[in-house]
């Protein structure tokens, strides 16, 4: 196996633009274990101090927020909206029975119309038949 076939490991050249601490810190041990203390009290303070804010609570949060908002819009919306549908259902009912009614009555004028026609032929013939009745009986 040759040695460019091998997997190459990363190397830092002097192009790569990586920090070098250059200057070192003279700071003692004591010192630095005081301004991690005092770190560290500030730190739970500033726990204690900040709201509770894990992920759970506000997904939850953002649910109760997204539930009143829902039912906001509910409240504004679904009575404009029943009163338009209803005044559009007045409207559609009125037409209908506006129609069935000109339906109706102009069935019936058809229907009456046939049955007084009926009615003035038969009794027409029935006249006729009894004034011919009467001429032969002569």
């Amino acid at each position: 196996m040759s040695t460019e076939m091998l997997r190459k490991e990363p190397t830092i050249t002097f192009r790569d633009d990586i920090p070098v601490l250059r200057d070192r810190v003279n700071v003692p041990w004591e010192k630095l274990e005081q301004v991690l203390e005092r770190v560290e009290e500030r730190t739970s303070q500033v726990l204690q101090e900040a709201p509770d804010f894990s992920p759970m609570k506000e997904a939850e949060r953002l649910r109760l927020a997204r539930e009143e908002a829902m039912t906001t819009l509910v409240e504004k919306f679904a009575p404009a909206l029943t009163a338009s549908m209803q005044q559009q259902m007045d409207d559609m009912v009125n037409a209908a029975v506006t129609s069935a009614y000109h339906h109706l009555r102009s069935d019936l004028t058809r229907q009456l119309n046939a049955l007084i026609v009926q009615t003035v032929r038969e009794e027409l013939m029935r006249v006729m038949r009894e004034a011919e009745e009467k001429q032969f009986q002569r």
